[in-house]
């Protein structure tokens, strides 16, 4: 080794656990050279170990060195040598007979404090968790990112990606223990970050559902299961482990095992037990035993909620009147909006955040599919009566008897009832409670779904500053701040449709060597964007096939002839030249698409309706042209 290794280093900082940062007697030292960087980061990542010149060469060049990269690596070498020593920090890299090393001073590398607090935490686990807890929090405060997250060379990602999962693995760690402490209502929000954004990490789902279970909220926790049953068999073919499937199938029995432990005197290592081997025990407190269940059925709360503040306030106005001027009626509020919009999102959003005015209960049910199916109404009021406490044999099997059953068991109850997916066919009315105190949202893809003194609200796309938002909260928002035209392009290209940006912002955020620019490109091109907005089959693409479907014929063909008129805003005698019919005629099917979300409307100047088309729907419905009517005279259409 060289003398120059005997010249310790000065006041400095390293940071690799996000993107690469330095700072030397606490002033910040930019490295502005991609291949210096990636040297600096293959030193840290083997901090305190000789990294042979080969591998440097295969990182800096990607495995496709010129033949003169011993050359360049070499003056790559010494201008980084030069900046540190220019910035005060002393002979930071040293060479070695194999190749090259870096000097840190102690402490002085945020990956050795993660590893360091990652050990005793895992070493005194067993016999003080919350001291430990407390490790693993400090270790994870470090992070501001995943690591190295500014480079994408080939060598540097596979070491990146083990520190990465180690932050996963102390996390999963952090929360058993935290959820052993009786912490469960603390980390709910966070568990829910986490299961959305690592879809496939099973242990957080599952942590997510005991977190819930222990919460009261035993509904979410089963959604939970079902979300990620159906995740699973769709991308993998696979059904949920055998330990989840037990999990999901003691929280639908009411196992007692699931109730948080008696504590153990402090210190003992019983006390550390993980969740799953506690042996079963009662709750503290024998009068629950008895007590009578509450149902608590709202969905999980879809995380990255932004924007619909208008709307969230008129809600929660109709729901939740002020004192002097409630009425004695039922409230009920139907949200209707294009699938994709996100109603089922603000209804079970606003219906967690008004739960507190209905302690007696929220229930949900799914009433339809995009399949066009739906549920039996008596098949819901029995589960309803039995998540009230009433035992099966007690419930009757006919409709009617059902129904009186449930109204009398609501009588004089305070309960939120959120019916999502009805279709303009279903009938309702059973499932409606019959006294004043209660209140009902329903969501529905059309507007045409007809209840008796209930409030309207249109769910529209979101405005550009909460499509923005929402894509930067996916993304990340250094990423968006980085590419603002980027992002304000895919908001555009998006239509503002919350389905649509989820989609976009997921794929990049699942892609995070990508630029926002490359998925723009992508979307730009209007013969590919509706097969770009698709991820593991969720996509835009079914939204619209399931209002076209359920279209006449008559109306499906109006559309598609609207779809090559050179405008997508058009009065209504343009329809009724474009399909051959009187102006009343046009002006009752212009309607109808209306109804069922595929056309709005709006009063112009003149004080005359004007017609409009979005652009996923106008390139959907082009789409349709080419494959049901190739031969459509598109000059016979323009001539409106």
């Amino acid at each position: 080794m060289t003398q120059e290794a005997d010249v310790a280093p000065l006041d400095i900082e390293f940071r690799i656990l996000g993107p690469i940062r330095i700072a030397v007697a606490g002033q910040p030292l930019t490295i502005a050279s991609t291949n210096q960087r990636v040297v600096l980061a293959m030193l840290l990542l083997d901090a305190g170990q000789a990294v042979p010149i080969s591998r440097l060469i295969d990182a800096v060049w990607d495995d496709d060195p010129p033949t003169t990269a011993r050359n360049g690596l070499q003056l790559c070498v010494s201008q980084l040598r030069k900046r540190f020593v220019k910035a005060g920090a002393g002979h930071v890299v040293v060479t070695h007979p194999v190749g090259y090393l870096i000097r840190e001073p102690k402490e002085s590398l945020d990956m050795r404090r993660f590893q360091e607090h990652v050990k005793t935490a895992s070493a005194i686990s067993r016999t003080r968790p919350s001291e430990a807890v407390g490790h693993y929090r400090a270790g994870l405060s470090l992070w501001h990112g995943d690591a190295v997250s500014d480079l994408s060379s080939c060598a540097v990602q596979p070491a990146a990606m083990r520190l990465n999962e180690g932050r996963l693995t102390a996390q999963e760690m952090c929360l058993d223990l935290e959820l052993q402490l009786g912490r469960h209502a603390q980390v709910v929000g966070e568990l829910t970050e986490l299961v959305a954004r690592y879809q496939f990490r099973e242990r957080f789902r599952k942590q997510l559902m005991l977190a819930l279970c222990r919460s009261g909220r035993q509904a979410e926790a089963l959604d939970v299961y079902r979300r990620w049953r159906e995740l699973n068999r769709e991308e993998l073919g696979l059904d949920p482990s055998s330990e989840l499937r037990e999990l999901h199938q003691a929280i639908i029995n009411g196992d007692h095992s699931l109730a948080l432990p008696r504590q153990p005197v402090k210190g003992t290592a019983a006390s550390t037990r993980p969740p799953a081997e506690v042996h079963p025990s009662a709750r503290p407190g024998s009068s629950e035993a008895g007590a009578i269940p509450v149902p608590r059925q709202l969905p999980l709360a879809v995380t990255g909620f932004v924007g619909r503040g208008a709307l969230v306030a008129q809600l929660k106005r109709r729901l939740v009147p002020p004192a002097d001027k409630a009425e004695e009626l039922v409230k009920l509020v139907v949200l209707t909006g294009r699938g994709g919009m996100g109603k089922t999102a603000l209804a079970v959003h606003v219906g967690h955040s008004v739960a507190d005015e209905f302690p007696d209960g929220q229930l949900y049910a799914e009433v339809g599919d995009q399949g066009g199916s739906w549920r039996d109404q008596g098949q819901i009021l029995g589960g309803w009566l039995r998540a009230a406490g009433i035992p099966a044999s007690a419930i009757p099997e006919g409709l009617g008897d059902r129904a009186a059953m449930y109204r009398s068991w609501l009588a004089g109850k305070r309960v939120l009832v959120v019916l999502d997916e009805v279709t303009e066919q279903y009938d309702v009315t059973p499932l409606l409670p019959g006294t004043p105190g209660c209140a009902v949202i329903v969501t529905s893809r059309s507007r045409m779904v007809h209840l008796t003194g209930a409030d309207r609200l249109s769910v529209g796309p979101l405005g550009e500053p909460s499509a923005s938002d929402l894509l930067s909260w996916l993304i990340g928002r250094g990423r968006a701040d980085s590419e603002p035209d980027g992002v304000r392009d895919l908001v555009e290209f998006c239509g503002g449709i919350p389905l649509a940006l989820r989609i976009a912002g997921s794929k990049l955020a699942e892609r995070p060597h990508w630029k926002v620019e490359q998925l723009r490109t992508r979307l730009a091109d209007e013969r590919r964007r509706l097969d770009e907005l698709d991820l593991g089959g969720t996509n835009v693409r079914a939204t619209l096939a399931f209002a076209y479907r359920g279209l006449t014929s008559q109306l499906r063909h109006l559309l598609r002839r609207l779809s090559l008129l050179e405008t997508t805003d058009f009065p209504a005698w343009a329809a009724a030249t474009a399909m051959d019919v009187d102006l009343k005629t046009a002006e009752d099917m212009l309607a109808e698409l209306v109804s069922a979300q595929l056309l709005d409307v709006r009063v112009a100047n003149d004080g005359t309706p004007r017609y409009n088309m979005e652009n996923l729907v106008l390139i959907f419905l082009r789409e349709a042209s080419a494959r049901d009517e190739p031969q459509m005279d598109r000059r016979e259409v323009l001539r409106c």
